[in-house]
């Protein structure tokens, strides 16, 4: 290497023997460090467990005895979406539903969240297409109006019905204006008198405003926010508040959906996992007297 030259930004360096003797005695590692093994093995445990559910769910599928098998703690807000449906087919009066003010392709969670919400869009779509209950979705956003119609569509389409105009459907209210849309989204709700109201998603403080209506119509709220204002909020408004990652598990409780189950379970049992290596590393730092991560570590 003694010879080369090295640009760096317009200087023009040529290190010594000494110089690069001393930095290949410095045992420099990659950026990434240990952090991304550990990811990667977290990613791999999980995969482990969620094949593994997930073959489990099919075999007793096939046996017919699922349910028996793999039972869910019981969730009080997505019991009480399933009452609520069954309610707005007695009374005739329409749902309303959102996956949140949030924007598809943003940054943090706000798009998983919109997703999850979109999740439970479908949901409600089949089993309002089977009670007869009118569904009324809004969105904030243009991306997430087109997802949250196909998901209308296919709720009711797993359902056997079509998609009807007076059975409701998908309104495109305001695009990234959550403040705009919350006002617009109230005056549907009033609107059509809505006896039912599920929301989960990004949801900001401004969510009360919605809520406030939802509340004169008279609605039960079921709410659900990857917000922190905005979950905090919810809790003292709605009837029923989904909360952190309940948002993502309405595939799992409403639809009884064999991935979204095995996903469930998969999770418990990493988080399972992680706590007992992190019972054993306590012990091997503070017992044995060595550093855990020093087992995971590819370079000395």
């Amino acid at each position: 290497m003694d010879g080369g030259y090295y640009r760096l930004s317009s200087i023009v360096y040529r290190p010594s023997s000494e110089t690069i003797t001393t930095l290949m005695d410095l045992h420099i590692t990659l950026a990434y460090g240990d952090d991304l093994y550990l990811m990667v093995g977290a990613l791999v445990v999980f995969l482990v467990f969620f094949i593994g559910y997930l073959w489990r769910i099919d075999q007793k599928g096939k046996r017919g005895d699922q349910g028996r098998q793999f039972a869910l703690r019981p969730i009080q807000a997505y019991i009480a979406a399933r009452e609520g449906l069954a309610r707005a087919a007695e009374t005739g009066r329409a749902v309303h539903t959102s996956p949140g003010t949030g924007s598809i392709g943003s940054t943090g969670a706000t798009t998983a969240s919109t997703l999850a919400g979109l999740t439970l869009v479908e949901a409600m779509a089949r089993v309002s297409a089977i009670t007869g209950a009118p569904v009324q979705a809004t969105t904030n956003d243009a991306v997430a109006y087109a997802l949250t119609e196909n998901a209308l569509s296919s709720g009711y389409g797993r359902a056997g019905w079509s998609m009807e105009s007076e059975s409701g459907g998908a309104r495109f209210l305001t695009h990234d204006d959550p403040f705009a849309y919350v006002a617009a989204a109230a005056e549907v709700v009033s609107q059509h008198n809505v006896s039912h109201a599920v929301m989960a998603g990004q949801f900001g403080p401004e969510a009360l405003f919605l809520m406030e209506a939802q509340r004169r119509c008279g609605a039960q709220q079921i709410a659900g926010s990857s917000n922190s204002q905005g979950a905090a909020l919810m809790f003292i408004v709605a009837d029923h508040t989904l909360i952190g990652e309940e948002i993502f598990a309405s595939g799992a409780y409403l639809e009884r959906r064999p991935t979204h189950i095995a996903s469930l379970l998969a999770q418990d049992g990493l988080r399972w996992t992680i706590i007992l290596l992190i019972i054993i590393g306590f012990i091997a730092a503070n017992v044995i007297g060595k550093n855990p991560l020093s087992w995971f570590t590819m370079f000395p």
